[in-house]
């Protein structure tokens, strides 16, 4: 039966174990391939995951994508790049996210922007990076901490006149 290959095929109990090598040896003989979008039907899940960042080029923004795409690719899931430019001017996710994607990583957007919390009326799970929010799972450095060890290392270091250089907020 078709219940029977489709369960032979994804290696699910309930099929003997003969006919389960033959299903896999006619499989291979046809080279026969799982359809990822049929299986993403079927099982009501995407596969994919939206990553919305304000800016593609830049040395960060670059470095982070390239990490989300090899740890994405190797879980067999697939990205959806969604570019929002200037985080200031505000974010204006598609509204059709919900139906393609499992998922949110929203890179370095203000946490309070509406949209953010848009994503999360539409039901998707939603991680911000680089910003922190109550109640949102997020990925973030901790500056305070990273602060107070480099100012302890040049502390080590003999160094007893530290200063800060930094920018408004």
């Amino acid at each position: 039966s078709t219940a029977t290959v489709s369960r032979a095929l994804r290696g699910l109990g309930n099929v003997d174990p003969t006919t389960a090598e033959h299903v896999r040896r006619v499989a291979d003989r046809l080279d026969y391939v799982v359809s990822p979008a049929a299986s993403r039907l079927a099982s009501g899940r995407t596969g994919g995951v939206a990553v919305l960042t304000p800016w593609i080029s830049r040395w960060y923004f670059a470095t982070l994508l390239t990490g989300i795409e090899r740890v994405m690719q190797e879980a067999g899931m697939d990205l959806l790049l969604h570019r929002v430019g200037d985080p200031t001017q505000g974010v204006s996710a598609d509204r059709r996210l919900h139906s393609r994607v499992d998922g949110v990583l929203v890179l370095s957007l203000p946490a309070a922007n509406p949209e953010v919390s848009g994503l999360r009326r539409r039901r998707l799970a939603v991680t911000l990076v680089g910003s922190r929010r109550e109640g949102m799972s997020s990925v973030s450095i901790d500056d305070a901490a990273g602060a107070r060890v480099a100012t302890q290392h040049l502390v080590n270091l003999g160094h007893n006149r530290i200063g800060l250089i930094g920018g408004s907020k």
